[in-house]
This record gives structure tokens, sequence and C-alpha cells, in this order.
């Protein structure tokens, strides 16, 4: 923060009367010191959210370089502050919140698992025990309460594959295998689902199939458009 920006902060909010706590460079929390210590947040000298939090800690996301969101969070829950338009993106109503890479927020209610936009929109209800983002797909793997997995795609806002396979090879590689009933599947980085009776991926995301006689072949689906 420039050393004038810090002089009208501390015109405004004099050291006898208020405490600050850093949050980032310009962004502060502060209070009254005779409120019994309600915070608010300080972007520079401005007061762009109220002194009325018993207790708020914060982390700052950037948008394309631009300070803009907090988490912020008060007692137990957890919501999404929009430093630009002052306004809340992701209620207060939430144990955690934390990005993914994809964009959206993975939220938590009574420890079950959910996403949710940037917007406030929750796409899927926490009511799930895992949630993970394969960036190189670009889908969500979900698996529910009772174990079960399934695949949803959030550019589509629709489930590719129901909670009803037992395991996955890999929550991160460009292909996935699953089983079910003891058949196995390959999802592939082009979004379709195979049935083969052995799968296995090597180390550069190449998938060798097995079929009778121990013959198999090798595919790149990485290479299909």
């Amino acid at each position: 923060m420039k050393k004038e920006t810090i002089k009208k902060v501390r015109n405004k909010y004099p050291i006898d009367q208020f405490y600050l706590s850093r949050i980032d460079s310009g962004i502060y929390n502060v209070c009254y010191k005779s409120s019994s210590y309600k915070w608010g947040i300080l972007n520079g000298d401005e007061l762009v959210l109220p002194m009325i939090y018993k207790k708020v800690n914060s982390s700052i996301i950037k948008d394309r370089g631009v300070k803009r969101y907090l988490i912020i969070s008060q007692y137990s829950k957890v919501g999404l502050f929009d430093l630009q338009n002052l306004t809340w993106k992701i209620p207060l109503i939430y144990e955690d919140l934390s990005k993914f890479d994809g964009g959206d927020y993975l939220i938590y209610v009574d420890r079950n698992a959910g996403v949710s936009t940037m917007e406030g929109k929750v796409i899927l209800e926490p009511i799930y025990s895992r949630i993970e983002f394969n960036k190189n797909i670009g889908v969500y793997i979900v698996k529910d309460l009772n174990d079960n997995i399934g695949i949803f795609d959030p550019n589509i806002n629709s489930w590719i594959l129901p909670c009803t396979f037992k395991n996955v090879s890999s929550y991160t590689s460009k292909n996935l295998i699953l089983t079910k009933n003891d058949s196995t599947f390959l999802f592939t980085s082009n979004k379709k689902i195979e049935f083969h009776e052995e799968i296995h991926i090597n180390d550069t995301d190449q998938v060798i199939i097995i079929g009778e006689k121990g013959k198999y072949t090798i595919q790149d689906y990485n290479q299909k458009k």
C-alpha cells in the first residue's frame, strides 16, 4: 500500500480507536477497539464490509491478476465476497469452500461435499463424500456416501456416468479405468465409455487393452480429437 493511502487509512481509522489486521497489500480487517471486536473489511481506505462480524478470517483470490474475491469465514461458516461489486457471490452458509482449477468451488455442509459456481449457483448439492476435478478431461469424479463413483460434466451440467461404479484408477489421469460388478470400463479423454476384459494405463497415459489369449493393443486416446 502506498504511503499516502496508509495515511488516509489512519486518518479515517486512527490507531487509538481501531485495530487493523493486514490481509493483503491494501486490504485489511478493521474493528473498533470499543466494539467487542466486531470486524469489517477495508479495501484501501474504503470500508467494503461493515464492522459487524465477531471474527473474520480472510484469504484473497485474484481474477486475471486483480485482487477480486475474499473467502470470508464467520464462526464456522464461510462465503465468497466480491470486492469489486461489493456483493456476496457465495453466501456465508457453508462449513468450508475452496476453488477448483476449473473455476467452480468445492462447498461443504455437514462434512459432505458439493460444487457451486462462482456466482453462487449450486450445480452439485453437498451430499457427497468426495468430489475431485479432473482437469485433463474437464469432469468431476464424484463419490457418494455409499462409496459409489460417478462422473459429472460441468460443461453440460449433466451426469455422464451415474454413481454406480466401485473403483476408479486415478482421479487425475487423462483416461480412467472404472469397475462395476467385476466388469472393467475405460472412460477416455474424449469422454467415451468402453468395455474391455482387461485394461491398463502406462506412465505416458497410453491405454493397454488385453484381449483373448493375452493379446494386447496400445491405444493413445490423447491424440484423438
